[in-house]
């Protein structure tokens, strides 16, 4: 239904920004959260928060990679000084905590996030980042805790320093890949049933020495959707993702060309991100049938309705001829009560 919310009911550039501010202060929110209700979890002691949906330290760091955009969005388009440096601090603490959870998917993320803001940002932007960077990295290498770099190191047991709990994640992920893999091929056409993965592998194997499966759903969410959907089902659910991204990507393109729409330009380079990010860091995660991409679909949708109309607006207003201060225009010299010779009108 967030398609059809998100898509369907924003109807002009100002309702649009609105919405971009909401999910801004979500970022805000959950920021927050990670301070008022994080925790501790596993041996590594990677921040997880303790209720809510989101609650495991994988989930919440691809949340923070779906709102953190948004709040950078505010950190780029906004005048004020004061504000726009709350949010960029706000996004330097979000990638912070990303890294506090120790989630490999999600620092994969933010790696794809920053090689996409160096080849899509402007010129300006590009500098800032790389100036900044150096500073950032040395101040995260310091504040998070060296286990926490162990675990997100670990991405086999071939490391020399390897993480145990990292390792052992890395076996069972392997095992319900390679498990959804073989069910996609066993049943290419429909699937196991959406949401079925877990109760079909359980019933169907024998994992660990016990009498039944390992009960656990597949941790990436393409083979997800091709194991319990059938490989149409997954070619749909790519182009639904490679559609959504050529939609912000020719509203950036338009918007960037023009230069009175900068501010369109940011917010379809703030969702280009979010995708990039997103995307990546849920081929590690079960996030097939949440809310996150149909709601990245809704945002393409309403950015490219709103900028279309937004254009056509602001072409008209520049075409229009310019009002001298006394109140009439032309070429010359022109009153409310018609042309008037330009001597006239001066005397």
């Amino acid at each position: 239904i967030m398609l059809f919310i998100v898509g369907g009911l924003v109807h002009s550039w100002r309702g649009y920004k609105l919405m971009m501010y909401a999910i801004a202060w979500g970022a805000v929110v959950n920021i927050l959260a990670s301070r008022l209700l994080g925790s501790e979890e596993g041996l590594s002691g990677r921040l997880a928060v303790e209720m809510g949906s989101i609650s495991n330290s994988n989930d919440f760091a691809a949340h923070l990679l779906f709102t953190l955009p948004f709040l950078l969005w505010v950190g780029l388009s906004v005048r004020s000084v004061v504000l726009r440096s709350a949010a960029l601090l706000g996004v330097f603490y979000g990638i912070y905590t990303i890294l506090m959870t120790a989630s490999r998917g999600a620092f994969l993320g933010l790696a794809v996030a920053a090689l996409f803001f160096l080849f899509r940002a402007t010129t300006r932007q590009r500098v800032v980042l790389l100036g900044l960077a150096p500073i950032a990295v040395v101040i995260l290498a310091v504040f998070v805790p060296h286990q926490t770099w162990r675990h997100i190191r670990s991405f086999s047991a071939t490391s020399a320093d390897a993480d145990i709990e990292a390792i052992e994640s890395s076996e069972t992920r392997q095992y319900t890949l390679r498990k959804s893999i073989e069910y996609t091929l066993q049943h290419p056409i429909v699937g196991v049933g959406p949401g079925e993965f877990a109760w079909y592998e359980g019933l169907n194997n024998r994992y660990g020495g016990t009498t039944h499966g390992f009960w656990h759903e597949t941790h990436n969410t393409f083979t997800e959707v091709s194991s319990e959907c059938g490989i149409p089902g997954l070619i749909f659910f790519l182009f639904g993702i490679i559609s959504t991204f050529r939609l912000a990507n020719a509203t950036y393109r338009q918007a960037r060309s023009r230069p009175e729409c900068k501010d369109i330009a940011v917010a379809a380079f703030c969702i280009m991100l979010a995708m990039a990010s997103f995307v990546t860091a849920i081929t590690f995660l079960s996030f097939a049938y949440l809310f996150y991409l149909p709601t990245l679909a809704g945002l393409a949708i309403a950015l490219e309705r709103t900028a279309q109309a937004e254009f056509s607006s602001r072409d008209a207003l520049a075409s229009e001829p310019q009002q001298p201060p006394w109140g009439g225009v032309t070429n010359g010299f022109q009153t409310g009560a018609g042309r008037i010779p330009a001597r006239q009108a001066v005397s």
